[in-house]
């Protein structure tokens, strides 16, 4: 009888748990806060491409390996650790005119980090020296980027809490406990990547387009200058809160 008993106050308090949160749903007020923070980037990411033709497949798989080889040698040798350099795709096509093909490409792509933004300029130029056929930033970030999203989310939560108590108020109610929060996911990295279809035109080793003069690099991309300031990012949290209404 005392088990019996002790069950069914568990089950009355259950119930009674059960509509009070049926209750608050009934009377709520959700509202969505945004945080900022700004952030001076630290790191740089850069975007690199080498490619080869020549009429003959098995000479192109060769000549574009020892170009490849080439490349990444010259920007380890500026500073870039091969942790950092990712592999992001590789290509061979069939070009032709008139519906023949007399010649193949092969495009490698990769994906550089650099740790420190001064050595954007230095790492561009060996590259290119080295045979790269296109070189390009694709954003900046900063190291401790999680670090960074946890303050824009404390302030999100703020905006969000400010703001349902400033909706309550106009109707003379007020703010309870939480009932639910979500946060909303934004991209790891604040920078918009290229899609992979985005057009742009694609330099080959050989070409003048590829291979500029370096009398052309060292005035566009003087080493040690200050040519890529990287400004700031924006930083950003979304975060939506329901809470039950008092009053």
């Amino acid at each position: 009888m005392r088990r019996t008993g002790f069950v069914s106050l568990s089950f009355f308090a259950a119930m009674m748990a059960t509509a009070t949160l049926a209750q608050d749903a009934a009377r709520t007020v959700t509202a969505t806060g945004l945080g900022i923070v700004y952030v001076t980037p630290d790191q740089a990411v850069l975007d690199m491409t080498v490619t080869t033709f020549d009429s003959d497949l098995s000479r192109l798989r060769a000549g574009h390996e020892s170009a490849c080889a080439r490349v990444l040698e010259a920007v380890r040798g500026a500073g870039v650790q091969p942790a950092d350099v990712e592999t992001t795709a590789t290509d061979v096509d069939v070009r032709g005119d008139s519906g023949r093909a007399d010649r193949y490409q092969a495009t490698r792509q990769y994906l550089l980090t650099l740790r420190e933004i001064k050595s954007v300029d230095p790492v561009m130029n060996a590259a290119l020296r080295a045979g790269a056929g296109r070189m390009r930033i694709v954003g900046f970030r900063a190291a401790d980027i999680e670090k960074r999203r946890d303050e824009a989310r404390k302030l999100a939560v703020k905006a969000a809490a400010d703001k349902a108590k400033l909706l309550a108020e106009q109707l003379n109610c007020g703010v309870g406990r939480p009932l639910t929060i979500t946060d909303w996911p934004f991209s790891l990295y604040p920078w918009p990547y290229p899609p992979a279809n985005a057009s742009s035109a694609t330099p080959t080793l050989g070409s003048a387009a590829s291979t500029p003069a370096l009398s052309q690099i060292d005035m566009t991309m003087e080493e040690g200058s200050e040519t890529t300031p990287p400004g700031q990012i924006a930083v950003r949290a979304r975060v939506t809160v329901m809470f039950a209404l008092t009053g």
